[in-house]
């Protein structure tokens, strides 16, 4: 008699494959990266180890093994919720944020992750520039601040014309903003002022900055996931890959912890889904390229969590990799071709969901840090070759 093959044979997918989403100052309240793994369980089947058993010695020999001991710690916590973002191998690590106090810190140091936080600035490159800007806000007239924005030759000669414009139009941005009377008032007023007068602007001047690319602003339908999901924003390039995605928890200084943290997994639930579209879509690009792509968000709190530079640049670039390397081999598959290469489609992770609306979703956020033990580090915009 033969034996019947199981009915999930077919469909177990090949593991191992680890991406980070740089999210420098936006995740949240906190600034810090996060992790996702794309992975599923491999075919050969282990031995189970019990890795929360204190008597035993650690055995992770294998990103599976890492993965299976944090599922375990987070089975065994009292404070587990449906949503947990570790249960879908996200795993949130920052120089600004606390780690996860159920979780061993030998796991944590199996990624590599650092406590000090590097991010590239074109401000560095101009700072002579942007000193005198800043100088003059606190000294000067408005008048003055706005004719040294626009003028500074001296300051700006010598400097990357695309950084210069950059740092020249957000200084143009801060004019603009800061002169409008009773502006803290008018963002606490409501999610709508808080995005039409800080939010949306400030992301134009990233994506401004970057040819190709759109902002469409307010309930955007994403399209990278089956599921409704209606952002608070998305950038999209001229192909409509959608590549950056934004969330806005209410009006400034709202005080509603559940509301975070339910933003906080929607949106990272998003940042994956758009991850996995670039993959699906362009599923012959190399893996080595792949992996490179970089997915950014912002979950809007705080006025603090927009005042940073979004690289798009290299985002959409790696985009263009993949979809160049995708029609390359799409050619070399036509009749009379040898090349064979592998789907990145096996390297997907369908099994994500969209949080449903509820309470205690305040468990999720992870706790920041003492700004005193955070270490950031802010360089010089590394020149691509």
């Amino acid at each position: 008699m033969k034996k019947k093959k199981p009915a999930n044979e077919g469909n177990k997918r090949r593991g191992k494959e680890s991406i980070r989403i740089n999210v420098n100052n936006g995740v949240a309240i906190n600034h810090g990266n996060v992790v996702i793994h794309n992975y599923a369980k491999r075919q050969k089947v282990k031995v189970k180890v019990n890795h929360t058993d204190g008597s035993k010695s650690w055995q992770i020999n294998s990103l599976e093994d890492l993965l299976d001991a944090w599922r375990q710690y987070l089975s065994a916590c009292s404070h587990k919720h449906e949503y947990c973002l570790e249960k879908y191998h996200i795993i949130q690590y920052g120089y600004s944020i606390k780690c996860n106090p159920d979780i061993p810190d030998e796991l944590y140091s199996q990624f590599g992750l650092s406590d000090n936080c590097t991010i590239e600035s074109p401000f560095i490159r101009c700072s002579t520039y942007s000193n005198k800007i800043i100088n003059y806000m606190t000294t000067k007239t408005w008048n003055e601040v706005e004719l040294a924005v626009i003028g500074s030759l001296n300051e700006k000669e010598g400097l990357v014309k695309d950084q210069v414009r950059f740092v020249e139009e957000y200084f143009r941005f801060c004019l603009l903003l800061f002169k409008k009377n009773d502006l803290y008032k008018r963002l606490n007023k409501s999610e709508f002022n808080f995005s039409r007068l800080l939010v949306w602007p400030s992301v134009e001047v990233s994506v401004d900055s970057v040819e190709g690319l759109e902002f469409l602003p307010g309930e955007y339908a994403l399209k990278s996931t089956n599921e409704k999901y209606n952002a608070d924003g998305c950038v999209v390039d001229e192909d409509d890959n959608e590549m950056f995605l934004l969330e806005t928890s209410g009006k400034l200084k709202l005080n509603e912890k559940w509301k975070y943290g339910y933003d906080h997994v929607k949106c990272t639930f998003g940042a994956l889904s758009i991850y996995n579209a670039a993959f699906k879509k362009y599923f012959f690009a190399t893996e080595k390229t792949a992996l490179k792509h970089q997915v950014s968000y912002i979950h809007a709190i705080t006025m603090a969590d927009l005042m940073f530079v979004m690289n798009l640049e290299r985002s959409r670039s790696s985009l263009i990799a993949m979809k160049q390397e995708h029609g390359q081999h799409e050619v070399q598959r036509m009749p009379g071709g040898t090349e064979s290469r592998t789907s990145l489609v096996e390297m997907v992770n369908l099994d994500i969901q969209k949080p449903v609306k509820g309470d205690r979703y305040v468990i999720l956020l992870p706790e920041e840090k003492d700004e005193r033990n955070c270490s950031v580090k802010f360089v010089d915009i590394k020149d691509e070759k």
